[in-house]
Protein backbone atom coordinates (compact mmCIF):
# COMPACT_ATOMS: atom_id res chain seq x y z
CA UNK A 1 0.00 0.00 0.00
CA UNK A 2 1.36 3.40 -0.90
CA UNK A 3 1.22 6.68 1.04
CA UNK A 4 0.28 4.41 4.40
CA UNK A 5 1.22 7.44 6.33
CA UNK A 6 -0.68 10.25 5.19
CA UNK A 7 -4.08 7.43 5.26
CA UNK A 8 -3.49 6.74 8.55
CA UNK A 9 -3.62 10.49 9.54
CA UNK A 10 -6.57 10.97 7.53
CA UNK A 11 -8.06 8.28 9.53
CA UNK A 12 -7.06 9.44 12.88
CA UNK A 13 -8.76 12.73 12.26
CA UNK A 14 -11.46 11.45 10.62
CA UNK A 15 -12.30 9.27 13.58
CA UNK A 16 -11.44 11.72 16.05
CA UNK A 17 -14.15 14.42 15.07
CA UNK A 18 -16.28 11.58 14.19
CA UNK A 19 -16.02 10.42 18.32
CA UNK A 20 -16.30 14.22 19.44
CA UNK A 21 -19.38 14.27 17.93
CA UNK A 22 -20.80 10.84 18.63
CA UNK A 23 -20.04 11.78 22.66
CA UNK A 24 -22.96 13.87 22.34
CA UNK A 25 -25.29 10.84 22.07
CA UNK A 26 -23.24 9.11 24.70
CA UNK A 27 -22.23 6.72 21.65
CA UNK A 28 -18.86 4.59 21.94
CA UNK A 29 -15.81 5.29 20.60
CA UNK A 30 -16.26 2.10 18.51
CA UNK A 31 -19.05 3.01 16.74
CA UNK A 32 -16.61 5.96 15.25
CA UNK A 33 -13.90 3.44 14.60
CA UNK A 34 -15.67 1.35 12.58
CA UNK A 35 -17.52 4.38 10.71
CA UNK A 36 -14.47 6.17 10.09
CA UNK A 37 -13.16 2.60 8.33
CA UNK A 38 -16.18 1.90 6.32
CA UNK A 39 -15.66 5.77 4.92
CA UNK A 40 -11.83 4.84 4.33
CA UNK A 41 -12.46 1.88 2.75
CA UNK A 42 -15.02 2.98 0.40
CA UNK A 43 -13.04 6.17 -0.63
CA UNK A 44 -10.16 4.15 -1.30
CA UNK A 45 -11.03 1.33 -2.51
CA UNK A 46 -9.24 -1.32 -0.24
CA UNK A 47 -9.31 -4.45 -0.77
CA UNK A 48 -8.99 -5.57 3.01
CA UNK A 49 -8.65 -9.42 2.20
CA UNK A 50 -5.77 -8.85 -0.26
CA UNK A 51 -3.59 -5.92 0.90
CA UNK A 52 -0.90 -7.41 3.68
CA UNK A 53 0.50 -4.28 4.44
CA UNK A 54 -3.37 -2.99 5.85
CA UNK A 55 -3.33 -6.31 7.56
CA UNK A 56 -0.24 -6.07 9.52
CA UNK A 57 -1.24 -2.45 10.67
CA UNK A 58 -4.82 -3.80 11.51
CA UNK A 59 -2.92 -6.46 13.60
CA UNK A 60 -0.48 -4.33 14.97
CA UNK A 61 -3.64 -2.03 16.25
CA UNK A 62 -4.86 -5.26 17.79
CA UNK A 63 -1.85 -5.74 19.60
CA UNK A 64 -1.73 -2.35 21.49
CA UNK A 65 -5.29 -2.82 22.02
CA UNK A 66 -4.89 -5.96 23.57
CA UNK A 67 -1.92 -4.55 25.72
CA UNK A 68 -3.81 -1.42 27.36
CA UNK A 69 -6.57 -4.09 28.23
CA UNK A 70 -3.95 -6.21 30.13
CA UNK A 71 -2.47 -3.50 31.85
CA UNK A 72 -6.07 -3.67 33.55
CA UNK A 73 -6.06 -7.34 34.68
CA UNK A 74 -3.42 -9.06 37.09
CA UNK A 75 -3.40 -12.27 38.20
CA UNK A 76 -4.63 -11.78 41.89
CA UNK A 77 -7.55 -10.02 40.03
CA UNK A 78 -7.93 -13.31 37.85
CA UNK A 79 -7.87 -15.53 41.30
CA UNK A 80 -10.92 -13.29 42.40
CA UNK A 81 -13.04 -13.70 39.40
CA UNK A 82 -13.22 -18.05 39.75
CA UNK A 83 -16.68 -18.06 39.77
CA UNK A 84 -16.90 -15.61 36.75
CA UNK A 85 -14.93 -17.05 34.71
CA UNK A 86 -15.87 -20.96 35.77
CA UNK A 87 -19.23 -20.58 36.33
CA UNK A 88 -20.87 -17.62 34.31
CA UNK A 89 -18.25 -18.14 31.46
CA UNK A 90 -18.32 -22.13 31.15
CA UNK A 91 -22.11 -21.52 30.94
CA UNK A 92 -22.45 -19.43 28.72
CA UNK A 93 -20.24 -20.57 26.29
CA UNK A 94 -21.77 -24.16 26.18
CA UNK A 95 -25.27 -23.07 26.15
CA UNK A 96 -24.57 -20.62 23.55
CA UNK A 97 -22.79 -23.46 21.52
CA UNK A 98 -25.17 -26.10 21.67
CA UNK A 99 -28.15 -23.83 21.05
CA UNK A 100 -26.55 -22.42 18.02
CA UNK A 101 -25.22 -25.85 16.82
CA UNK A 102 -28.56 -27.52 17.42
CA UNK A 103 -30.44 -23.92 14.92
CA UNK A 104 -27.34 -24.66 12.70
CA UNK A 105 -27.77 -28.23 12.02
CA UNK A 106 -31.82 -28.50 12.43
CA UNK A 107 -32.64 -25.22 10.71
CA UNK A 108 -30.29 -24.72 8.44
CA UNK A 109 -29.39 -28.75 7.47
CA UNK A 110 -25.35 -28.36 8.28
CA UNK A 111 -23.50 -31.89 8.67
CA UNK A 112 -23.30 -32.19 12.94
CA UNK A 113 -19.32 -31.84 12.87
CA UNK A 114 -19.99 -28.10 11.10
CA UNK A 115 -22.68 -27.08 13.16
CA UNK A 116 -20.31 -27.21 16.35
CA UNK A 117 -17.81 -25.49 15.00
CA UNK A 118 -20.06 -22.77 14.03
CA UNK A 119 -22.04 -22.77 17.05
CA UNK A 120 -18.88 -22.92 18.95
CA UNK A 121 -17.80 -19.91 16.85
CA UNK A 122 -20.87 -17.91 17.29
CA UNK A 123 -20.63 -18.48 21.10
CA UNK A 124 -17.54 -16.12 21.52
CA UNK A 125 -17.58 -11.86 21.26
CA UNK A 126 -14.72 -9.55 21.04
CA UNK A 127 -13.05 -9.32 24.10
CA UNK A 128 -11.12 -5.86 22.41
CA UNK A 129 -14.56 -4.50 21.67
CA UNK A 130 -16.57 -5.11 24.81
CA UNK A 131 -14.09 -4.63 27.50
CA UNK A 132 -13.38 -0.87 25.84
CA UNK A 133 -16.74 -0.31 25.99
CA UNK A 134 -17.05 -1.07 29.89
CA UNK A 135 -13.79 1.11 30.12
CA UNK A 136 -15.25 3.98 28.52
CA UNK A 137 -18.93 3.02 30.15
CA UNK A 138 -17.08 3.33 33.85
CA UNK A 139 -18.32 -0.17 34.21
CA UNK A 140 -15.32 -2.17 34.19
CA UNK A 141 -15.24 -2.85 38.14
CA UNK A 142 -19.09 -2.99 38.30
CA UNK A 143 -20.82 -6.31 39.11
CA UNK A 144 -22.15 -6.63 35.19
CA UNK A 145 -18.43 -5.32 34.20
CA UNK A 146 -17.08 -7.86 36.94
CA UNK A 147 -19.33 -11.00 35.36
CA UNK A 148 -19.04 -9.75 31.79
CA UNK A 149 -14.69 -9.72 32.23
CA UNK A 150 -15.09 -13.50 33.78
CA UNK A 151 -17.57 -14.21 30.79
CA UNK A 152 -14.84 -12.87 28.20
CA UNK A 153 -11.80 -14.06 30.20
CA UNK A 154 -13.09 -18.01 29.39
CA UNK A 155 -13.78 -16.97 26.45
CA UNK A 156 -10.67 -16.29 25.28
CA UNK A 157 -9.50 -19.89 27.03
CA UNK A 158 -12.08 -21.56 25.16
CA UNK A 159 -10.41 -20.04 22.04
CA UNK A 160 -8.14 -23.27 22.23
CA UNK A 161 -10.15 -26.43 22.35
CA UNK A 162 -11.97 -24.89 19.89
CA UNK A 163 -8.86 -24.59 17.45
CA UNK A 164 -8.69 -28.29 18.52
CA UNK A 165 -11.80 -29.52 17.24
CA UNK A 166 -11.28 -27.86 13.78
CA UNK A 167 -8.25 -29.88 13.14
CA UNK A 168 -9.47 -33.02 14.58
CA UNK A 169 -12.77 -32.63 13.21
CA UNK A 170 -11.32 -32.99 9.70
CA UNK A 171 -10.32 -36.40 10.47
CA UNK A 172 -12.87 -38.44 8.28
CA UNK A 173 -12.33 -41.98 9.79
CA UNK A 174 -13.78 -41.60 13.55
CA UNK A 175 -16.80 -41.30 15.09
CA UNK A 176 -17.92 -38.15 16.73
CA UNK A 177 -17.75 -39.20 19.90
CA UNK A 178 -14.35 -40.01 19.50
CA UNK A 179 -13.59 -36.99 17.92
CA UNK A 180 -14.90 -35.06 20.29
CA UNK A 181 -13.32 -37.07 23.19
CA UNK A 182 -10.23 -36.75 21.85
CA UNK A 183 -10.95 -32.52 21.98
CA UNK A 184 -11.30 -32.72 25.26
CA UNK A 185 -8.46 -34.53 26.33
CA UNK A 186 -6.05 -32.25 23.93
CA UNK A 187 -7.52 -29.13 25.62
CA UNK A 188 -7.37 -30.02 28.72
CA UNK A 189 -3.76 -31.18 28.33
CA UNK A 190 -2.66 -27.65 26.76
CA UNK A 191 -5.05 -25.61 29.51
CA UNK A 192 -3.25 -27.57 32.27
CA UNK A 193 0.36 -26.74 30.78
CA UNK A 194 -1.10 -22.77 30.22
CA UNK A 195 -2.21 -22.68 33.68
CA UNK A 196 0.75 -24.32 35.30
CA UNK A 197 3.20 -21.99 32.93
CA UNK A 198 0.44 -18.78 34.20
CA UNK A 199 1.37 -19.61 38.32
CA UNK A 200 5.02 -20.15 37.85
CA UNK A 201 5.30 -16.37 36.44
CA UNK A 202 2.76 -15.56 39.51
CA UNK A 203 5.16 -17.03 41.84
CA UNK A 204 8.53 -15.56 40.20
CA UNK A 205 10.14 -12.56 42.27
Amino acid sequence: MQNLIPIILVAVALATALNVFLRRFNMPTVVGYIITGTIIGSAMHFDAQGDDTLHHVAEFGIVFLMFTIGLEVSFSHLKEMKKEVLAFGLSQVVCTAIALAAIANLAFGFEIKSAIIIGSALALSSTAIVLKMLNEGGQIKSDVGRSALGILIFQDIAVIPILLMVTIFTSTDKSLAVLLGETAINAAITLGVLFAIGNAAHRAP
